[in-house]
């Protein structure tokens, strides 16, 4: 989320290219990165619909009733996301997307030293944050699902 907010999903997916990696692997990145904000866009406008209607969330109930109770939001944002597929798909084609192995891109970049000094201090405080994990609460996590347990 971090990266999103101090870089756009253009300049990632150059950056990603500039590393080496795979065409059809940083053209998935970007398509990930690109959805994911609408993606929850989609939860929230569905989750605001249902709640007009009357929909409640069963917080006292059993596991599986609360799985249940989620079905009115589940199933609209899977079809949209089915349909939303589908126009990506079309699109790609329409495009000519995998007709060559090196496409031409519109605006290149280059590697400074700041970049290499920030790739490692990232690579550097996630393996910290990994080989230090056992002893952490987890606080982060906690709340979120605290919040989502909470949620009316």
């Amino acid at each position: 989320r971090f990266l999103i907010l101090i870089a756009s999903p253009q300049e990632i997916l150059l950056a990603l290219k500039k590393m080496g990696l795979p065409y059809s692997m940083y053209i998935s990145i970007g398509v990930g990165l690109t959805y994911m904000p609408e993606l929850a866009r989609q939860v929230g406008v569905v989750i605001e619909a249902q709640r007009i209607r009357g929909w409640k969330i069963e917080s006292k109930a059993n596991p599986l009733s609360i799985v249940k109770s989620f079905a009115p939001v589940v199933i609209p944002v899977m079809l949209r996301s089915l349909m939303r597929a589908e126009y990506l798909g079309a699109t790609m084609v329409s495009r000519g997307y995998g007709l060559t192995r090196k496409p031409i891109l519109l605006r290149d970049i280059s590697f400074k030293r700041i970049d290499y000094i920030v790739i490692i201090a990232s690579i550097t405080a996630l393996i910290h944050r990994h080989s230090y994990k056992p002893r952490m609460l987890n606080i982060a996590n906690y709340r979120y699902t605290i919040f989502l347990i909470v949620q009316k």
